[in-house]
């Protein structure tokens, strides 16, 4: 008996020991200072402009251990408990996505929330093999962190809101290999746009050319209490050829747009679904 109240003790003082880092803001979170200024705010843009444009927040938090407040967990533990613990994302819709990158254990992980099935956990890995890993195996954090965020919100975000299931992820990797080339060249204000047109690499399905192009059509703006609409729009400068995909914008909920811990979460759980590298 006094070995299994003994247990319970150890089990109670690590619960205590394990803490967690304060946000600086609900989009970006770098305390290992892997970023300038200048990209901070810049990122901070970009994941602002894609919660308005998918209801979906991203947070990005990088850290240069997690030995200073969780040191017997694993990086999937702590990543779930650090999602759980701020709130990220909508606390009815649980769609927010966590991307932690802990730098001397050179770790990193896409944590999903609840709503997310486990199929997109594959997704999850295809972004961080195809997008994420290689640019920190160059130690290029920068470009892992942008392309890392622009492929989350392509491949998880977008299609997720839009009520798609997984993407397949066999296909081949050419265009997300043509996305990254062009985002890499690109300036950081323009990059994503720029992303966004190496769409034209790709072949037209009508007539064969490489002459597509794209753009993204907010039709209705969300609000608080509304859904707002908006639309992917492929056309081709040398046929016909037009294709649209139109999507929902959820509602935002004003009553849980800050919490105690720093402001800007939601109140969203993960249920331990993502994906986990090392480089």
């Amino acid at each position: 008996m006094r070995l299994v109240l003994l247990c319970f003790a150890l089990m109670a003082t690590v619960a205590q020991a394990q803490s967690f880092p304060d946000p600086v803001r609900p989009t970006i979170t770098d305390h290992a200072d892997l970023l300038s200024l200048e990209d901070e705010a810049i990122l901070d843009q970009i994941l602002n402009d894609m919660r308005s444009e998918t209801g979906v927040q991203t947070a990005v938090v990088t850290l240069t251990s997690k030995a200073t407040y969780a040191p017997d967990a694993t990086l999937e533990t702590f990543a779930t408990d650090l999602f759980n613990t701020w709130g990220i994302g909508d606390a009815d819709r649980n769609d927010g996505i966590l991307l932690l990158v802990v730098s001397e254990d050179r770790e990193v992980r896409i944590e999903l929330g609840e709503a997310y099935g486990r199929d997109w956990d594959r997704v999850a890995s295809t972004a961080l093999n195809q997008t994420i890993l290689p640019a920190f195996e160059a130690e290029n954090y920068r470009t892992g962190l942008f392309d890392g965020v622009d492929h989350i919100h392509i491949a998880i975000a977008s299609p997720f809101v839009a009520g798609e299931t997984a993407p397949d992820t066999a296909q081949s990797p050419l265009d997300w290999m043509v996305i990254v080339a062009f985002a890499g060249a690109a300036s950081f204000v323009g990059r994503r746009r720029l992303a966004k047109a190496a769409v034209r690499l790709r072949r037209c399905p009508n007539c064969g050319g490489r002459s597509l192009s794209v753009k993204t059509e907010v039709h209705v703006k969300p609000t608080a209490s509304t859904e707002g609409e908006g639309e992917h729009i492929t056309v081709c400068s040398s046929c016909a050829y037009r294709d649209g995909s139109r999507y929902k914008i959820r509602a935002y909920d004003a009553s849980k747009t800050a919490n105690a811990r720093g402001g800007g979460y939601g109140g969203g759980r993960s249920g331990g679904g993502g994906a986990s590298g090392r480089w």
